[in-house]
C-alpha cells in the first residue's frame, strides 16, 4: 500500500459545501451535517464536483502539501487540475509509485531497459539489437572459451544471471526501493530486479573482456569441472565474489541515471489525467 492512498471526493451536488482550514486538516461543512476533518498528510488527492467553497487557506495547504485538486463535472469527467506551481523534489519510491499511474508504464520501463543495455553493448562493438541477456551471456561464453564457445554457456550462464540478480537486489534495496518494486507485492509486472540484472550482465562482460580475466574465468570452471564440482564450484564462485563491490557499484551509477529518467517521465503534465482515479 502506498504511504498516502486517500481520495477524497468533496461532493456538493445535493448540498453546498464550505472547505475551511483547521489545523493541518481541510473541514468540511454542510447545513445540518456535523463537520467532517480529512488531515492533510493523509490526503493523496481531491476530487471536488457540485457547489463547494474552498477557503484560501484550504487551497494553499494542499498546494504546500503537493496534493492535487481536480474539479469535475457532473459525470466525474476532469474539467481541471489545481496542482503547486512549485514541486518539492520528488523522491524515488513516490516517482515508482507515480509511473504506475501511467498506462504504459511497463513499456516506458521496458524502453529504458533496452536503451541502457544498447549503451553497453555499443561500448563492446555488438549491435544494440543483439542486447539481450541471453546475446550478453552468450558474448561472455565466447570472450571465455572462444575456441568452444558452447561449454560454458550453461555454468557461466546460471552464474551470470543469479549473479546479476543478486546484485540489482542489494544496490535496488540499498536505494530504498521497496518490496512492491522489487517482486514482493505481488504484482510480477512491478520487478526492477530483472530490469538491473539484464544490464548488469554486460557490465559483467565488460569485466570478463579485461586483461586476463576472460582466461581466469576459463580456468576457474576447468579446476570445479576436474574437482567433480560442475557446473559451478567454489572456483567459479571465488571468482564472482572478486567482481561483487565494482558490480554493485555500477549498477548504483545506472540507478543514478535510471531516477532522472523516472522524474522526467512523472513529471506534471506526462501523466494524462484521465489515468488518474478521481472518482474512487
Amino acid at each position: 500500500m502506498r504511504p498516502r492512498d486517500a481520495l477524497v471526493i468533496l461532493d456538493g451536488r445535493r448540498q453546498p459545501l464550505s472547505v475551511t482550514l483547521l489545523g493541518q486538516a481541510l473541514c468540511v461543512s454542510a447545513e445540518g451535517r456535523a463537520d467532517a476533518l480529512h488531515p492533510i498528510p493523509k490526503i493523496d488527492r481531491v476530487a471536488v464536483l457540485g457547489d463547494v467553497a474552498l477557503s484560501s487557506a484550504a487551497l494553499r495547504a494542499l498546494a504546500e502539501a503537493d496534493r492535487p485538486l481536480a474539479v469535475l463535472d457532473g459525470r466525474c469527467r476532469v474539467q481541471a487540475v489545481v496542482r503547486a506551481m512549485h514541486r518539492p523534489r520528488t523522491g524515488l519510491v513516490e516517482a515508482l509509485d507515480r509511473l504506475a499511474l501511467r498506462r504504459d508504464w511497463f513499456d516506458r520501463l521496458g524502453d529504458w531497459r533496452r536503451a541502457r543495455m544498447a549503451v553497453h553493448a555499443r561500448r563492446h562493438g555488438f549491435d544494440p539489437p543483439l542486447a539481450d541477456k541471453t546475446f550478453g551471456m552468450t558474448a561472455i561464453a565466447r570472450l571465455t572459451f572462444p575456441r568452444d564457445p558452447q561449454l560454458p554457456v550453461s555454468p557461466l550462464g546460471r552464474l551470470c544471471r543469479e549473479h546479476a540478480r543478486l546484485a540489482a537486489l542489494a544496490v535496488l534495496a540499498r536505494a530504498g526501493v521497496p518490496d512492491r518494486w522489487t517482486g514482493g507485492g505481488g504484482d510480477s509486472a512491478r520487478n526492477l530486479v530483472p530490469t538491473f540484472a539484464d544490464i548488469a550482465v554486460w557490465i559483467l562482460y565488460g569485466f570478463v573482456k579485461r586483461p586476463g580475466a576472460a582466461a581466469a574465468a576459463a580456468r576457474a570452471i576447468e579446476d570445479d569441472a576436474r574437482a567433480g564440482r560442475a557446473p559451478a564450484g567454489p572456483a567459479l564462485f571465488r571468482l564472482a565474489a572478486a567482481v561483487e563491490a565494482p558490480l554493485r557499484a555500477a549498477l548504483g551509477l545506472e540507478l543514478a541515471r535510471f531516477y532522472p529518467w523516472l522524474l522526467d517521465t512523472v513529471a506534471p503534465g506526462t501523466i494524462p489525467e484521465e489515468d488518474f482515479p478521481w472518482h474512487g
